[in-house]
């Protein structure tokens, strides 16, 4: 029970932590928590998973956290670009303000 407990609050703590690094986080328990698709993986296997995410396997236990940042203002652009969300490199971009196929100069 204790160590349930201590799992628990070690589970928690890291998603708040993950919050506050604005990503969305999830955890998956039981027999199938490592497994993506027909993949099983073993404790601290590391993968990315097909809908942008990285995930690691505890054992018990799997978490994955999205790779896509949730708050682009925090870090403020360039003045004439903006940030984009790539989904198939699941990556963002700095892009011209007005063209997403420009990247944004790289002097800023």
């Amino acid at each position: 029970m204790r160590a349930s407990v201590c799992l628990l609050a070690t589970i928690l703590s890291f998603l708040m932590i993950s919050k506050v690094r604005a990503m969305e986080c999830e955890a998956a328990f039981g027999p199938y928590a490592c497994k993506d698709g027909t993949t099983q993986y073993v404790m601290d296997d590391e993968w990315k998973s097909k809908d942008c995410k990285d995930c690691k396997c505890h054992g018990i236990y799997s978490i994955c956290c999205s790779l896509q940042p949730k708050y682009f203002d925090w870090f403020e652009p360039p003045k004439g670009c903006r940030y984009i969300w790539d989904e198939a490199a699941c990556e963002s971009k700095v892009v011209d303000e007005f063209d997403d196929n420009k990247p944004c100069p790289e002097d800023y």
